[in-house]
């Protein structure tokens, strides 16, 4: 399995350990009938459902298998998906994820790339354990809404990939680790499609174009036979995959793809700047897509850039949005001097001032060294747009404490020997 000793503390929550499946169950079974077959190199044949097995059955174990594979993925690049490097979970800048589970969060809210993973993981993790969902007893039946399940967590583990290729695919190819995400990838999508687990294909169009590029170049299963010679970057890792061995051997501590002690471990304890993992190329990886992808992530840079740069302007304007809820809740509270009124107005004061005071931390998060003139004076002026509308709502708190008579705004107010201006209005009470 891949290393865990680089990343610290919050970075091993999401990264979680692998969830094994019981030995001696049918889904046991089921799991070592995937890599065996996986192992050939025909993804095809890996993801079809077995003869006389029950399609439940085989989606429950590839849910668990595909949930492990994108933990690891993400795994490699958890350190540097960070809150200040990723402040929203997107795929470029047309494809914002919010995230809500339907139970503790309800509203779809904004949530940073680490932070909207980790909820993500969670999430799955619940219902992979929950043997009312993904029973592992003999007998016990499937939800009559098992299959929806499915799709909602193919569904959101997508967003993952598509995060990865387009916020992180150069980090992920200077460890080495290219070809084993768009092997992984190209396994998922096979499956994704072999049982429509995504049906609203508008939840690809991230990915739409390399997913065509990467299915495009199989040949049909009947086509595989005279193929069965794999290219000259293929044969290594096909030649290790299809190793001998006896099944204990295959399955020890994982599986044969993320065997602990073979050619797919990556050692992560010792990140040394621009070394490469000298990894073999597996099965569905092609030169010329690398290269392709590599011409395209400059300007996914330029994406995230502006990506960020509009969330900054968002944070500009927000003050604004609060502006008739406090100009409200000052109406309401009247103009006598006593304490809801005090204490209303005191708020509308002291909450502007301390946001103006924390415009550099409000806007550290979109900061980034690699900005180019032009972004760093947009970034400027959201934060001066930020300052200016925090002071307009102020100015509407002084402006309610002049009317309580709070401020000092008469000469008499500076001047003990001068007259205090009589009032130009008074209500008095009687009796008839």
């Amino acid at each position: 399995m891949w290393g865990l000793k680089g990343f610290d503390k919050d970075k091993a929550k999401t990264f979680r350990p692998k969830r094994n499946h019981r030995v001696g169950t049918k889904r046991y079974e089921l799991h070592k009938y995937a890599q065996a077959t996986l192992g050939t190199g025909n993804l095809h044949d890996a993801v079809t459902l077995p003869e006389g097995e029950d399609e439940r059955e085989w989606l429950a174990v590839n849910t668990v298998d595909f949930f492990n594979e994108i933990n690891l993925l993400y795994g490699v690049i958890a350190e540097f998906c960070t809150e200040s490097d990723c402040p929203v979970m997107c795929a470029g800048p047309k494809f914002e994820y919010m995230w809500a589970d339907g139970h503790t969060i309800k509203k779809p809210i904004t949530v940073s790339a680490p932070r909207y993973v980790d909820f993500l993981m969670q999430w799955v993790q619940a219902q992979l354990d929950d043997e009312a969902i993904f029973p592992t007893e003999i007998g016990v039946p499937f939800p009559q809404d098992f299959v929806d399940r499915v799709q909602n967590i193919f569904k959101r583990l997508f967003r993952v990939y598509a995060h990865i290729y387009y916020c992180h695919f150069e980090r992920m190819a200077a460890l080495g680790a290219e070809p084993h995400l768009n092997t992984c990838f190209k396994h998922y999508m096979y499956f994704v499609y072999e049982f429509n687990l995504i049906p609203n294909k508008q939840e690809l169009a991230p990915l739409q174009e390399l997913i065509d590029k990467l299915l495009e170049r199989d040949r049909p299963p009947d086509a595989a036979a005279s193929a069965a010679q794999p290219s000259s970057s293929a044969a290594p890792i096909a030649a290790e995959l299809s190793r001998p061995g006896s099944a204990e051997d295959r399955d020890t501590a994982s599986d044969d793809l993320w065997g602990s002690a073979n050619v797919w471990s990556i050692d992560l304890t010792e990140p040394e700047p621009g070394r490469a993992i000298q990894l073999p190329t597996p099965p569905g990886y092609s030169e010329q897509h690398s290269n392709e992808q590599e011409t395209r992530v400059e300007t996914k840079k330029v994406d995230m850039m502006q990506l960020k740069l509009k969330k900054a302007r968002e944070l500009a304007w927000s003050p604004g949005k609060n502006f008739m809820m406090t100009a409200f809740m000052l109406w309401m509270s009247g103009s006598g001097v006593h304490i809801f009124s005090i204490m209303i107005t005191g708020m509308a004061i002291y909450n502007p001032v301390k946001s103006a005071l924390t415009v550099s931390t409000a806007f550290s998060r979109f900061d980034d060294a690699k900005m180019s003139p032009a972004d760093k004076t947009s970034l400027l002026f959201s934060k001066l747009t930020f300052v200016v509308m925090n002071l307009l709502a102020m100015c509407g708190a002084l402006y309610k404490m002049s009317l309580m008579g709070l401020l000092p705004n008469t000469p008499s107010d500076w001047v003990s020997f001068l007259a205090v201006p009589p009032n130009v209005q008074f209500a008095s009470g009687g009796s008839i």
